[in-house]
């Protein structure tokens, strides 16, 4: 509960929400993140996301609405200037083009308006592969025979049989081999090769490049957190002998508040 407090509480520090209209982007049919708002005074909220929508509704109890909406298509479907805020959670590592999503915020934003986004692992992290691999749920639920997760969800354990940078450091050959070792079924090793180096869910950009993304947009940074994590030295060595140098491989995660200009 405490990561779906993180806009809310973020933001707080920047704007009072009472008789604001809220825009949540990827957001999940609960609609966790979005009630603290409301609670708050929000006129409205807007829960959008793609795959964790299952269906569409309309609480006017709340003033909530809950919709399927692509994030780099924000200004036709609501039209310019039409939220105080804009936020949205763990979307750092799976936005494939922050250049236009940026845009598409500030588009959306009133003049003034504030924006908080989230996301972690970084590709250029130790489980920047984001593992899932899901037999309930997912692009796998009728292919793998096991769950392979990056991290704990929902009480399960994690899961995750690959190295730290293992996603940077071998060849889709090499990760199948040592998958292969582990004796882990076929089918299960196959499902993690395809979402590893071929799914789209992933936009796959090292921190560097986010972080010029964000900084370069229409939007002014009022914060950028970071959340790090210690490179060994030999992995560092090996990282830039095969990804290149100018990149933080320490980087796990990222938070940014930004701000759309008065005027």
């Amino acid at each position: 509960m405490q990561h779906q407090l993180s806009a809310h509480k973020a933001l707080s520090r920047y704007i009072a929400f009472t008789g604001k209209e809220i825009l949540e982007i990827g957001g999940a049919q609960s609609c966790e993140s979005a009630y603290p708002f409301l609670s708050d005074g929000a006129s409205r909220a807007v829960v959008t996301g793609l795959d964790h929508i299952s269906h569409e509704k309309v609480d006017s109890d709340h003033d909530l609405v809950v919709m399927r909406a692509d994030a780099l298509n924000l200004d036709s479907i609501f039209g310019p200037c039409s939220f105080d805020v804009v936020y949205g959670l763990s979307i750092v590592e799976h936005i494939v083009n922050p250049d236009r999503f940026l845009s598409q915020v500030h588009a959306v934003l009133k003049p003034g308006g504030v924006a908080y986004f989230e996301g972690n692992p970084i590709w250029s992290s130790p489980k920047g592969h984001h593992l899932w691999v899901a037999t309930w749920g997912g692009a796998y639920q009728h292919k793998a025979t096991s769950n392979y997760l990056f991290s704990e969800f929902q009480g399960e354990i994690s899961t995750n049989p690959l190295p730290d940078w293992s996603h940077l450091l071998m060849t889709p050959d090499e990760m199948g081999t040592y998958l292969t070792e582990l004796s882990l079924p076929l089918t299960d090793v196959d499902c993690i090769l395809e979402w590893v180096f071929h799914n789209e869910e992933l936009n796959r950009l090292d921190m560097s490049s986010i972080a010029r993304g964000y900084s370069s947009s229409p939007l002014n940074v009022l914060e950028a957190n970071t959340l790090r994590v210690e490179v060994p030295a030999l992995t560092l060595e090996a990282l830039r002998a095969k990804c290149g140098g100018g990149v933080d491989y320490g980087v796990y995660g990222v938070s940014y508040v930004l701000t759309k200009s008065p005027s």
